[in-house]
C-alpha cells in the first residue's frame, strides 16, 4: 500500500476548499472576511500551505461543511482555482 505524500494531501485540501468557496459563488476575499484573516493568507491555504487544525475546523465551520469533507479528495486536479467566481 503506497503512502500518502503529506504534501500532496495540504494541496489537495486548498484545492477542495477553492471548489467549496466557488461554489457558493464566494470569493476568496469573502471567506477571508468570515475568517477575519487577510486574502494572502487565504491564496495561500488554496495554493496548498499547510494550516493548523484549528484553521481547518474555522474554514469548515466558515463554509458551512463538516473537517471532513474538507479532505474529500476535489472534483479538478488543476492546481490553482479562480480566485474570483463567475456570478450568475
Amino acid at each position: 500500500m503506497k503512502r500518502p505524500n503529506p504534501a500532496q494531501i495540504v494541496e489537495a485540501v486548498g484545492r477542495r476548499i477553492a471548489e467549496l468557496r466557488v461554489e457558493r459563488a464566494w470569493t476568496q476575499e469573502d471567506v477571508a472576511q468570515r475568517l477575519n484573516v487577510t486574502v494572502r493568507h487565504m491564496k495561500r491555504i488554496e495554493a496548498g500551505h499547510n494550516m493548523t487544525i484549528y484553521t481547518a475546523a474555522r474554514i469548515a465551520t466558515a463554509l458551512d461543511v463538516t473537517v471532513a469533507e474538507l479532505f474529500v479528495p476535489p472534483k479538478s486536479s488543476d492546481r490553482r482555482m479562480p480566485g474570483r467566481p463567475k456570478r450568475t
